[in-house]
């Protein structure tokens, strides 16, 4: 079984700091989402996105066609000692889509460890998240603030 590891040498860190801002999808409630992204050495890329309503999602772009679209993949989502279980569905060949909701505690693992690594396929991907995440993650929450009052960010 994979296991993730998380040591210095084994974490991809981001190449440049994180872009955040709102994006032209709509929620199923007609509202906005924004979000924080970066790219990783590796080519991947990681997108978090938050709503209006501060429900939250995770997409992985792979760089490569690896995926069926339309298929769901069962993905095993860590951050320090949280884990969650998802299922992402893949919007291209190259790009899945995980649904996390409102879930405080992983977000606020995120703040503290800087890591995530994400299970699927029979492989793991792990992702540092650098020291500024904390601020982009402010940020894109935010930003999804502004959404819901009709403001600008």
């Amino acid at each position: 079984m994979p296991q993730a590891a998380f040591s210095a040498a084994a974490v991809n860190a981001p190449t440049a700091p994180w872009v955040v801002g709102p994006i032209a999808a709509k929620s199923e409630s007609g509202q906005g989402y924004c979000s924080m992204k970066n790219s990783y050495p590796s080519g991947q890329m990681l997108v978090f996105a938050r709503d209006a309503d501060g429900s939250n999602s995770i997409a992985l772009d792979f760089k490569k066609d690896t995926l069926e679209v339309g298929r769901q993949y069962p993905v095993t989502v860590r951050s320090g000692v949280v884990v969650r279980q998802a299922a992402a569905l893949a919007a291209t060949k190259r790009v899945m889509i995980m649904q996390m909701g409102v879930d405080n505690d992983f977000y606020s693992t995120l703040r503290r460890k800087h890591k995530v690594s994400f299970e699927t396929q029979g492989r793991v991907y792990d992702f540092g998240l650098d020291g500024s995440v904390v601020d982009a993650l402010k940020a894109m929450g935010d930003c999804s603030a502004s959404l819901q009052s009709g403001g600008k960010f």
